[in-house]
Protein backbone atom coordinates (compact mmCIF):
# COMPACT_ATOMS: atom_id res chain seq x y z
CA UNK A 1 0.00 0.00 0.00
CA UNK A 2 0.91 3.58 -0.23
CA UNK A 3 0.42 6.89 1.29
CA UNK A 4 -2.90 8.83 0.29
CA UNK A 5 -3.70 11.86 0.72
CA UNK A 6 -4.27 13.17 3.90
CA UNK A 7 -3.14 11.27 7.20
CA UNK A 8 -4.22 7.97 6.28
CA UNK A 9 -2.48 5.35 3.97
CA UNK A 10 -4.60 4.09 1.04
CA UNK A 11 -4.38 0.11 1.39
CA UNK A 12 -5.87 -0.57 -1.88
CA UNK A 13 -3.03 1.60 -4.00
CA UNK A 14 -0.29 -0.21 -5.59
CA UNK A 15 2.84 1.13 -7.32
CA UNK A 16 5.30 -1.04 -8.95
CA UNK A 17 8.62 0.49 -10.30
CA UNK A 18 11.34 -1.56 -12.42
CA UNK A 19 13.88 0.02 -14.07
CA UNK A 20 17.15 -0.45 -16.44
CA UNK A 21 20.42 1.23 -16.61
CA UNK A 22 23.22 0.29 -19.50
CA UNK A 23 26.33 1.86 -20.62
CA UNK A 24 29.26 1.26 -22.95
CA UNK A 25 32.18 3.79 -23.23
CA UNK A 26 35.58 3.36 -24.69
CA UNK A 27 38.91 5.02 -23.63
CA UNK A 28 41.39 5.40 -26.52
CA UNK A 29 44.64 6.70 -25.97
CA UNK A 30 45.62 8.79 -29.28
CA UNK A 31 49.10 9.28 -28.49
CA UNK A 32 51.25 10.30 -25.51
CA UNK A 33 49.11 13.84 -25.15
CA UNK A 34 45.64 13.21 -26.32
CA UNK A 35 43.17 10.67 -24.44
CA UNK A 36 39.65 9.84 -26.06
CA UNK A 37 36.60 8.66 -24.41
CA UNK A 38 33.35 7.77 -25.76
CA UNK A 39 30.17 6.44 -24.36
CA UNK A 40 26.64 5.41 -24.74
CA UNK A 41 23.76 5.02 -21.88
CA UNK A 42 20.44 4.27 -21.97
CA UNK A 43 17.79 4.48 -19.06
CA UNK A 44 14.53 2.89 -18.83
CA UNK A 45 11.89 2.98 -16.06
CA UNK A 46 8.26 2.04 -15.73
CA UNK A 47 6.14 3.35 -13.15
CA UNK A 48 2.84 1.41 -12.39
CA UNK A 49 0.45 2.62 -9.94
CA UNK A 50 -3.18 0.68 -9.60
CA UNK A 51 -6.28 2.33 -7.06
CA UNK A 52 -9.81 0.90 -7.62
CA UNK A 53 -11.04 3.79 -5.42
CA UNK A 54 -9.25 6.63 -7.06
CA UNK A 55 -8.94 7.39 -10.52
CA UNK A 56 -5.23 9.17 -10.76
CA UNK A 57 -3.75 6.84 -8.62
CA UNK A 58 -4.14 4.57 -11.83
CA UNK A 59 -1.39 4.87 -14.53
CA UNK A 60 1.43 3.79 -16.55
CA UNK A 61 4.79 6.02 -16.63
CA UNK A 62 7.73 5.09 -18.92
CA UNK A 63 10.75 7.05 -19.04
CA UNK A 64 13.50 6.52 -21.44
CA UNK A 65 17.11 8.57 -21.51
CA UNK A 66 19.26 7.89 -24.18
CA UNK A 67 22.89 9.91 -23.97
CA UNK A 68 25.57 10.00 -26.62
CA UNK A 69 28.61 11.56 -25.34
CA UNK A 70 32.51 12.22 -26.46
CA UNK A 71 35.24 13.50 -24.43
CA UNK A 72 39.03 14.59 -25.32
CA UNK A 73 42.34 14.81 -22.70
CA UNK A 74 44.97 16.63 -23.50
CA UNK A 75 47.60 16.56 -21.47
CA UNK A 76 50.08 19.55 -21.97
CA UNK A 77 52.76 19.73 -19.93
CA UNK A 78 52.14 21.89 -16.57
CA UNK A 79 48.42 22.43 -18.70
CA UNK A 80 45.61 19.84 -18.91
CA UNK A 81 42.61 20.44 -21.41
CA UNK A 82 39.26 18.80 -21.29
CA UNK A 83 37.02 19.09 -24.18
CA UNK A 84 33.86 17.38 -24.37
CA UNK A 85 30.02 17.07 -26.50
CA UNK A 86 26.64 15.65 -25.31
CA UNK A 87 23.52 14.66 -27.14
CA UNK A 88 20.75 13.48 -24.48
CA UNK A 89 17.19 12.56 -25.64
CA UNK A 90 14.67 12.19 -22.89
CA UNK A 91 11.02 10.60 -23.57
CA UNK A 92 8.00 10.57 -21.45
CA UNK A 93 4.64 8.51 -21.83
CA UNK A 94 1.44 8.49 -19.58
CA UNK A 95 -1.01 5.65 -20.34
CA UNK A 96 -4.57 7.11 -20.36
CA UNK A 97 -3.66 10.25 -20.03
CA UNK A 98 -2.37 11.76 -23.44
CA UNK A 99 1.00 12.52 -22.06
CA UNK A 100 3.64 11.94 -24.79
CA UNK A 101 6.71 14.25 -25.18
CA UNK A 102 10.16 14.45 -25.51
CA UNK A 103 12.72 17.18 -25.32
CA UNK A 104 16.78 17.41 -26.53
CA UNK A 105 19.58 18.44 -24.68
CA UNK A 106 23.12 19.34 -26.49
CA UNK A 107 25.92 20.10 -24.50
CA UNK A 108 29.12 21.69 -25.58
CA UNK A 109 31.90 22.11 -22.39
CA UNK A 110 35.73 23.01 -22.18
CA UNK A 111 37.85 23.21 -19.50
CA UNK A 112 41.59 24.43 -18.56
CA UNK A 113 43.80 23.69 -15.90
CA UNK A 114 47.54 24.68 -14.68
CA UNK A 115 49.58 23.87 -11.83
CA UNK A 116 52.20 25.90 -10.99
CA UNK A 117 54.58 23.28 -9.26
CA UNK A 118 53.20 21.30 -6.30
CA UNK A 119 51.59 24.43 -4.44
CA UNK A 120 49.34 26.20 -6.87
CA UNK A 121 46.18 24.98 -9.15
CA UNK A 122 43.94 26.93 -11.18
CA UNK A 123 40.53 25.81 -13.26
CA UNK A 124 38.61 27.58 -15.80
CA UNK A 125 35.67 26.10 -17.28
CA UNK A 126 32.46 27.09 -19.96
CA UNK A 127 29.61 25.07 -20.71
CA UNK A 128 27.11 25.41 -23.34
CA UNK A 129 23.56 23.95 -23.26
CA UNK A 130 21.01 23.87 -25.99
CA UNK A 131 17.56 22.39 -24.94
CA UNK A 132 14.92 22.09 -27.19
CA UNK A 133 12.34 23.78 -25.26
CA UNK A 134 14.25 26.64 -23.88
CA UNK A 135 17.15 27.35 -26.34
CA UNK A 136 20.85 27.57 -25.50
CA UNK A 137 22.78 29.13 -22.65
CA UNK A 138 26.22 30.05 -21.21
CA UNK A 139 27.42 29.06 -17.81
CA UNK A 140 31.09 28.75 -16.32
CA UNK A 141 33.08 28.22 -13.42
CA UNK A 142 36.83 28.84 -11.99
CA UNK A 143 38.40 27.07 -8.68
CA UNK A 144 41.74 27.42 -7.13
CA UNK A 145 43.55 25.36 -5.25
CA UNK A 146 46.55 26.37 -2.97
CA UNK A 147 49.20 24.37 -0.90
CA UNK A 148 49.70 27.21 1.97
CA UNK A 149 52.09 24.73 4.26
CA UNK A 150 53.11 20.81 3.77
CA UNK A 151 49.60 19.80 5.19
CA UNK A 152 47.46 22.30 4.35
CA UNK A 153 45.45 23.66 1.57
CA UNK A 154 43.04 26.63 0.55
CA UNK A 155 40.82 26.77 -2.01
CA UNK A 156 37.82 28.26 -3.49
CA UNK A 157 35.23 27.81 -6.76
CA UNK A 158 32.99 30.88 -8.36
CA UNK A 159 30.53 29.39 -11.14
CA UNK A 160 27.22 30.25 -12.53
CA UNK A 161 24.36 27.36 -13.14
CA UNK A 162 21.38 26.49 -15.76
CA UNK A 163 18.47 23.85 -15.39
CA UNK A 164 15.87 23.67 -17.85
CA UNK A 165 12.62 21.99 -15.72
CA UNK A 166 12.10 18.03 -16.58
CA UNK A 167 9.54 16.64 -18.57
CA UNK A 168 7.71 15.68 -15.33
CA UNK A 169 7.68 19.38 -13.80
CA UNK A 170 6.61 20.29 -16.94
CA UNK A 171 3.38 18.30 -18.29
CA UNK A 172 3.15 15.92 -16.03
CA UNK A 173 -0.95 15.15 -15.94
CA UNK A 174 -2.49 17.45 -12.64
CA UNK A 175 0.97 18.50 -11.30
CA UNK A 176 3.09 19.48 -14.39
CA UNK A 177 3.35 23.57 -14.85
CA UNK A 178 4.07 24.27 -19.07
CA UNK A 179 4.93 27.52 -18.13
CA UNK A 180 7.99 27.26 -15.99
CA UNK A 181 11.43 29.10 -16.34
CA UNK A 182 14.38 27.60 -16.20
CA UNK A 183 16.58 28.23 -12.90
CA UNK A 184 19.71 29.64 -13.47
CA UNK A 185 22.30 30.43 -10.16
CA UNK A 186 25.14 31.49 -9.06
CA UNK A 187 27.74 31.05 -5.99
CA UNK A 188 31.04 30.47 -4.67
CA UNK A 189 32.86 28.43 -1.99
CA UNK A 190 35.77 28.94 0.05
CA UNK A 191 37.59 26.11 2.10
CA UNK A 192 40.68 24.91 3.82
CA UNK A 193 41.67 21.17 4.08
CA UNK A 194 44.38 19.50 6.64
CA UNK A 195 45.80 16.52 6.44
CA UNK A 196 47.29 15.17 9.75
CA UNK A 197 48.88 11.45 11.14
CA UNK A 198 51.10 11.10 8.00
CA UNK A 199 48.08 11.76 5.28
CA UNK A 200 45.86 9.19 7.11
CA UNK A 201 43.22 11.44 8.24
CA UNK A 202 42.50 14.76 6.84
CA UNK A 203 39.73 17.22 7.34
CA UNK A 204 38.48 19.56 5.44
CA UNK A 205 35.86 22.68 6.37
CA UNK A 206 33.75 24.91 3.45
CA UNK A 207 31.49 27.45 3.17
CA UNK A 208 29.46 28.15 0.07
CA UNK A 209 26.44 30.49 -0.94
CA UNK A 210 24.36 30.43 -3.97
CA UNK A 211 21.75 32.01 -5.40
CA UNK A 212 19.20 31.41 -6.84
CA UNK A 213 16.73 33.22 -9.89
CA UNK A 214 13.32 31.34 -10.51
CA UNK A 215 14.20 27.95 -8.86
CA UNK A 216 11.89 25.34 -9.49
CA UNK A 217 10.01 24.17 -6.32
CA UNK A 218 6.20 23.04 -6.07
CA UNK A 219 3.10 24.66 -4.15
CA UNK A 220 0.53 23.54 -1.32
CA UNK A 221 -0.99 21.53 -4.32
CA UNK A 222 2.39 19.91 -5.65
CA UNK A 223 1.81 21.70 -9.03
CA UNK A 224 5.65 22.88 -10.24
CA UNK A 225 6.11 26.38 -9.59
CA UNK A 226 9.03 28.96 -10.00
CA UNK A 227 10.35 30.69 -6.86
CA UNK A 228 11.17 34.28 -7.86
CA UNK A 229 14.42 34.28 -6.13
CA UNK A 230 16.00 32.07 -3.33
CA UNK A 231 19.73 31.65 -1.38
CA UNK A 232 21.24 28.78 0.02
CA UNK A 233 24.14 29.34 2.73
CA UNK A 234 26.19 27.30 4.89
CA UNK A 235 29.04 24.74 6.21
CA UNK A 236 30.51 21.56 5.53
CA UNK A 237 32.83 19.20 7.04
CA UNK A 238 33.94 16.32 5.73
CA UNK A 239 36.78 13.44 8.08
CA UNK A 240 38.26 10.19 6.10
CA UNK A 241 40.52 8.56 8.25
CA UNK A 242 42.26 5.65 6.74
CA UNK A 243 42.58 3.23 9.25
CA UNK A 244 44.31 0.64 7.26
CA UNK A 245 44.28 -0.45 3.52
CA UNK A 246 41.37 -2.66 3.79
CA UNK A 247 39.09 -0.32 6.47
CA UNK A 248 38.13 3.45 5.99
CA UNK A 249 36.04 6.08 7.44
CA UNK A 250 34.21 8.52 6.02
CA UNK A 251 32.18 11.12 7.93
CA UNK A 252 30.07 14.42 6.14
CA UNK A 253 27.84 16.99 7.93
CA UNK A 254 25.85 19.79 5.98
CA UNK A 255 24.35 22.84 7.96
CA UNK A 256 22.56 24.21 4.82
CA UNK A 257 20.58 27.58 5.69
CA UNK A 258 17.77 27.98 2.77
CA UNK A 259 15.78 31.08 2.10
CA UNK A 260 12.75 32.01 -0.21
CA UNK A 261 13.65 35.58 -0.66
CA UNK A 262 9.87 36.82 -1.01
CA UNK A 263 8.90 35.29 2.13
CA UNK A 264 12.15 34.76 4.27
CA UNK A 265 10.90 31.13 4.81
CA UNK A 266 12.96 28.00 4.30
CA UNK A 267 12.93 26.14 1.27
CA UNK A 268 10.92 23.13 1.16
CA UNK A 269 12.57 19.58 1.08
CA UNK A 270 15.82 20.77 1.38
CA UNK A 271 17.10 19.85 5.05
CA UNK A 272 19.20 22.44 7.31
CA UNK A 273 21.15 19.27 8.88
CA UNK A 274 22.04 16.21 6.84
CA UNK A 275 24.90 13.93 8.38
CA UNK A 276 26.66 11.11 6.34
CA UNK A 277 29.04 8.39 7.87
CA UNK A 278 30.49 5.70 5.61
CA UNK A 279 32.59 2.21 6.51
CA UNK A 280 34.26 1.36 3.53
CA UNK A 281 36.03 -1.96 3.81
CA UNK A 282 37.72 -5.29 1.91
CA UNK A 283 36.79 -8.25 3.97
CA UNK A 284 38.70 -10.53 1.59
CA UNK A 285 40.44 -10.06 -1.69
CA UNK A 286 38.64 -8.60 -4.22
CA UNK A 287 35.64 -7.91 -2.18
CA UNK A 288 34.92 -4.21 -1.40
CA UNK A 289 32.11 -3.35 0.85
CA UNK A 290 30.65 0.16 1.76
CA UNK A 291 28.11 0.83 4.79
CA UNK A 292 26.40 4.25 4.57
CA UNK A 293 24.30 5.84 7.72
CA UNK A 294 22.65 8.95 6.68
CA UNK A 295 20.94 11.32 8.74
CA UNK A 296 17.98 13.69 7.68
CA UNK A 297 17.10 16.49 10.07
CA UNK A 298 15.03 19.98 10.07
CA UNK A 299 13.31 19.76 6.93
CA UNK A 300 9.44 21.37 5.85
CA UNK A 301 7.47 20.36 3.05
CA UNK A 302 5.26 23.07 0.83
CA UNK A 303 3.38 25.36 2.96
CA UNK A 304 5.46 24.97 6.25
CA UNK A 305 4.92 21.56 6.99
CA UNK A 306 7.52 19.88 9.30
CA UNK A 307 8.57 16.84 8.05
CA UNK A 308 10.21 13.71 11.04
CA UNK A 309 14.19 13.22 10.68
CA UNK A 310 14.99 9.86 9.95
CA UNK A 311 18.00 8.04 9.73
CA UNK A 312 18.51 5.32 6.65
CA UNK A 313 21.39 2.68 6.19
CA UNK A 314 22.38 1.47 2.91
CA UNK A 315 24.52 -1.30 1.79
CA UNK A 316 26.79 -1.54 -0.94
CA UNK A 317 28.79 -5.07 -2.33
CA UNK A 318 31.25 -4.98 -5.36
CA UNK A 319 33.05 -8.48 -6.32
CA UNK A 320 36.01 -8.17 -9.13
CA UNK A 321 36.14 -11.25 -11.21
CA UNK A 322 38.77 -11.99 -13.49
CA UNK A 323 39.05 -9.94 -17.16
CA UNK A 324 37.66 -6.46 -15.37
CA UNK A 325 34.13 -7.99 -14.88
CA UNK A 326 32.53 -6.68 -11.21
CA UNK A 327 29.08 -7.86 -10.08
CA UNK A 328 27.73 -5.76 -7.54
CA UNK A 329 24.96 -5.42 -4.90
CA UNK A 330 23.27 -2.47 -3.77
CA UNK A 331 20.48 -2.10 -1.24
CA UNK A 332 18.81 1.17 -0.01
CA UNK A 333 17.10 1.49 3.29
CA UNK A 334 18.79 -1.71 5.03
CA UNK A 335 16.35 -1.50 7.90
CA UNK A 336 13.06 -0.39 5.92
CA UNK A 337 12.27 2.81 7.91
CA UNK A 338 9.69 4.44 7.48
CA UNK A 339 9.68 8.05 6.55
CA UNK A 340 9.01 10.71 3.77
CA UNK A 341 10.34 13.03 1.91
CA UNK A 342 7.21 14.60 0.43
CA UNK A 343 4.45 15.21 3.24
CA UNK A 344 1.86 12.45 2.89
CA UNK A 345 3.80 10.32 0.40
CA UNK A 346 5.72 6.97 2.00
CA UNK A 347 9.21 6.28 0.48
CA UNK A 348 10.57 2.60 -0.95
CA UNK A 349 11.46 0.33 2.16
CA UNK A 350 14.10 -2.14 1.75
CA UNK A 351 15.12 -1.91 -1.85
CA UNK A 352 17.59 -4.37 -3.97
CA UNK A 353 19.49 -4.22 -7.17
CA UNK A 354 21.66 -6.12 -9.10
CA UNK A 355 23.84 -5.51 -11.89
CA UNK A 356 27.86 -5.95 -13.35
CA UNK A 357 29.91 -3.67 -14.91
CA UNK A 358 32.77 -4.56 -17.71
CA UNK A 359 36.37 -3.01 -18.30
CA UNK A 360 37.25 -4.57 -21.32
CA UNK A 361 40.95 -4.86 -21.05
CA UNK A 362 41.33 -4.48 -17.46
CA UNK A 363 41.25 -7.60 -15.31
CA UNK A 364 44.14 -9.35 -12.79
Amino acid sequence: DVDGFGPVDDPNAIQDRRGWVGTLAATLPINDVWTQTVSVGVFDEALTGEDPDTFFNNFEINTRTTEIATQARLALGESKVLLGASNEERDAEVTGFGYDDSVDLTALYAQYQRGWGDRLVVTLGARWDDHSEFGGETTWRGTLSYAWAAQTRLHASFGTGFRAPALNELFFPFFGNPDLDPERSEGFDLGVERRFLDGRLSADLTFFSNDFDDLIGVDENFIAVNIDRARSRGLELTLDYRVSERFQLGFSHTWDDTEDRSTGAQLARRPEHRTTLDLHFEPIPALDATLTAISVRDRVDTGGRALEDYVRVDLGLSYALSHGVEPYLRIENLFDEDYEEIFGFGTPGFTLALGARWAWGAGR
